[in-house]
C-alpha cells in the first residue's frame, strides 16, 4: 500500500497537467476568436509562439455619473443631527445655567448617552461650553 506522501504527490502531478491542459485549451479558442488581437510589443515580433494576453478595456458608450456614496450621505444627515442634538442641549445649558449628566440623560431620553457625551465633547472642543470635574460629577456650563 502507498504512503500518503507518494498518493499526494501523484494527485498534485494530475492537478498541475490539468491546469495545464485547460490553460492550453482557453488560450487556443482565445486565438481563434476574431475579436481579441495579439498586442505587439516593441522590439519584439508578433509571432503566434510568442503572445501576450491582456484584453484591451471595453470602452461604455455612457458617460459615468457621479454618485455620492451611502457614506458621504450618511455624513451629511449625521452632521446635521448632531448640530440639533447640539443645538437642544446649549438651549438646556443657556434655560438651567448648567448639566449633569444624569439630568441629560432624564431630559434627553430618545439620545443614547454615548451620543450626548460626544456631542458634549464637542462642544467644549468648540468652545461654546466649559467643562468641569470628571466621571459622573461632571458638569458643563455656559463659557
Amino acid at each position: 500500500m502507498k504512503n500518503r506522501k507518494e498518493s499526494f504527490g501523484f494527485f498534485s502531478l494530475m492537478g498541475t497537467i490539468l491546469v495545464g491542459a485547460l490553460t492550453y485549451l482557453v488560450v487556443r479558442k482565445l486565438r481563434e476568436s476574431d475579436d481579441y488581437e495579439i498586442p505587439a510589443i516593441e522590439g519584439i515580433e508578433n509571432k503566434r509562439s510568442v503572445v501576450v494576453y491582456k484584453r484591451p478595456k471595453r470602452k461604455s458608450s455612457k458617460p459615468k455619473k457621479k454618485v455620492q456614496s451611502k457614506k458621504e450621505n450618511r455624513s451629511v444627515l449625521t452632521n446635521s443631527a448632531a448640530e440639533i442634538r447640539q443645538k437642544k442641549l446649549f438651549d438646556y445649558i443657556k434655560k438651567n445655567k448648567s448639566l449633569v449628566m444624569s439630568e441629560a440623560l432624564d431630559e434627553f431620553k430618545d439620545i443614547n448617552e454615548r451620543t450626548l457625551r460626544r456631542d458634549l465633547v464637542a462642544m467644549v472642543k468648540k468652545g461654546l461650553i466649559k467643562k468641569y470635574g470628571s466621571t459622573k460629577s461632571t458638569k458643563y456650563v455656559l463659557k
